[in-house]
């Protein structure tokens, strides 16, 4: 609720501080947290199968909060072009302060979030050493430091980036799109040496992800267009550097897949729809200002909320039915984690157990909710950053020994020395509780105590 309030806030802010409209701001927010695509015009063709939120390969804003690093890096942003909007048009280095403060702590949240910021500011303080102003480059040699003691200490050294130019659109039109056979007339015209046929299919491709995913906002940014074309006026420094933000955030996932989570990188383009979204702002606040017919700018009106707002449907259905966010307070998961938090410590490490043996699986879905509601520390969960010294594989050997001891009966000759190394490593890594889902027969003949169970869980405390 506080991240929401403070995005809404916050683009609210930036927009009227920059154009001093208010309908710039109203729009700003509406298109920058409900901006949807136009996947819908998929559906009223008659494909049904494909979600009216990403059918063109991007996310769009309304499920931003349940990606609780991207939302809160918004955040941050927002307050980094704030600040940046304020100094330049006052030149008071007051506002360097938020500006390294965002600028150095950003990709601990979102390292996405940090590639666009500082990738930006660096050709802003370049641009600015050429008018012999080194405030910006100063800043930015602090925000390095920052950087260095925050994402610096606790960033992956294999993590990089991949060339591959233009898989989105192609992921998209082949996996999406499936009735156009992009494969199939690729294959063709290339043995043919068509090159009409190739540039067509890439035309397909390009447009319907990028038009596909601007929704409506392609109304705003055409109607920008316009006007600037009309009053011939270039785009204020501030306006650039926002420019050079969307183009980073659009072209960099265009261009590279990365290493790890190899099509996480997509996420980039959430911003450059965040970004797009500003600008339609100002093209829509422009479109409503024309001498229209008020019957006309109601119908106007009634016709962008209509194309806007079906990518939001399914999510917000979904959260009305309770579908996405299935767990309720008074629910028997929450009794569990209630438990957990009433017992000793924050140090009392708990070791959650899956609900089956296929172990990867569970560790690349799982969250950090254990720490969050428990108020304990985890032995194994994803916690959305790689902590340095910690050895997941022999944490994962653990579970798989347990699933293993819970496999043979106490008379086989293999459960004394397996149980005896699992209760080595328990203490070993002080495990005070383990949480599983269901009853660990196993467990409780090595000395566990059951201390709570219902119908989502049994907790059990360890002997150490």
């Amino acid at each position: 609720i506080l991240i929401a309030f403070l995005w809404g806030v916050g683009v609210y802010s930036l927009m009227y501080k920059w154009s001093k409209k208010i309908s710039v701001g109203l729009w700003a927010v509406f298109l920058s947290m409900f901006g949807g695509s136009f996947a819908f015009i998929l559906r009223l063709r008659g494909h049904e199968g494909l979600s009216l939120d990403s059918a063109f390969g991007v996310s769009q804003a309304t499920p931003a909060l349940a990606n609780p690093p991207f939302a809160t890096s918004i955040v941050i942003v927002i307050a980094s072009l704030f600040a940046l909007h304020r100094f330049l048009s006052t030149r008071e280095t007051k506002w360097m302060v938020p500006i390294i403060l965002c600028l150095g702590l950003v990709t601990m949240f979102k390292v996405y979030a940090g590639m666009i910021l500082i990738g930006a500011f660096t050709i802003l303080a370049f641009f600015e050493v050429t008018k012999k102003r080194f405030v910006i480059f100063k800043t930015l040699a602090v925000t390095f430091f920052v950087f260095l003691g925050t994402y610096g200490i606790f960033r992956d050294p294999a993590s990089g980036l991949i060339f591959h130019p233009f898989w989105p659109p192609h992921s998209m039109v082949i996996d999406n799109l499936t009735w156009y056979g992009y494969i199939e007339k690729q294959y063709t015209y290339s043995q043919l040496s068509v090159i009409r046929g190739l540039i067509e299919i890439e035309v397909y491709a390009f447009s319907n992800f990028i038009f596909g995913n601007l929704g409506s906002r392609l109304i705003g940014l055409l109607a920008l267009f316009l006007v600037l074309y009309k009053n011939r006026k270039a785009p204020s420094l501030f306006a650039s550097i926002v420019l050079i933000m969307l183009l980073i955030s659009f072209l960099t996932p265009m261009l590279f897949l990365q290493t790890g989570k190899v099509f996480e990188i997509i996420q980039m383009d959430w911003y450059a729809l965040f970004f797009a979204s500003l600008f339609a702002a100002f093209g829509f606040a422009a479109l409503f200002r024309l001498r229209l017919p008020k019957p006309v700018k109601l119908g106007l009106f009634v016709l962008i909320l209509a194309v806007t707002l079906p990518s939001a449907y399914e999510h917000y259905r979904g959260y009305a039915r309770g579908d996405i966010m299935p767990r309720k307070l008074s629910s028997p998961y929450f009794a569990s984690m209630q438990f957990l938090a009433s017992q000793e410590n924050y140090d009392a490490t708990v070791l959650e157990m899956p609900r089956d043996s296929n172990i990867n699986y569970w560790h690349d879905k799982n969250t950090p909710a254990i720490t969050a509601f428990g108020n304990k520390r985890t032995f194994l969960a994803n916690q959305f950053i790689d902590f340095p010294g910690t050895d997941t594989t022999k944490r994962k050997q653990i579970l798989k020994d347990i699933f293993a001891l819970e496999a043979i009966s106490p008379k086989d000759s293999r459960f004394a020395p397996l149980s005896s190394n699992i209760k080595e490593e328990l203490v070993k890594h002080d495990i005070v509780f383990v949480y599983s889902p269901h009853p660990l027969i196993a467990l409780e003949a090595m000395g566990g105590i059951k201390v709570f169970e219902n119908e989502e869980a049994v907790i059990y405390r360890m002997k150490n």
